[in-house]
């Protein structure tokens, strides 16, 4: 046997390791980068369907918001007229009152005339 085959034998195991891990190298880089791509391409697919539902969300929301903000507004609105209904309540029986203080006292008088 030669030195160099002796060599060889020895150092073949180390041999083997080495040049396969160079070479994976090179196809795990095209695996990592395909992973890597397909990793992005899903994170982009998720946040693209998660803002999509954060912009629903954010429409219901701000139409809720309009719609109370309206309610609100025509409540407001409303207390006036409510408030001169009830007014307008209060006078009219205040004037049926009145009348009817009226017509009693005419009683009186015509009673006090007559005696």
């Amino acid at each position: 046997m030669s030195l160099k085959s002796l060599f060889n034998e020895a150092f073949s195991d180390i041999k083997d390791e080495m040049r396969p891990r160079h070479e994976l190298d090179e196809a795990n880089f095209n695996a990592v980068n395909m992973s890597l791509k397909s990793f992005i391409k899903d994170a982009f697919s998720d946040m693209k369907t998660d803002m999509q539902a954060q912009h629903e969300l954010d429409k219901a929301n701000f139409n809720a918001a309009k719609a109370e903000a309206k309610a609100q507004f025509e409540e407001a609105k409303s207390i006036p007229k409510q408030m001169r209904k009830a007014r307008d309540n209060q006078r009219k029986t205040q004037i049926a009152e009145a009348n009817q203080r009226d017509v009693e006292a005419k009683k009186r008088i015509i009673d006090a005339q007559s005696l």
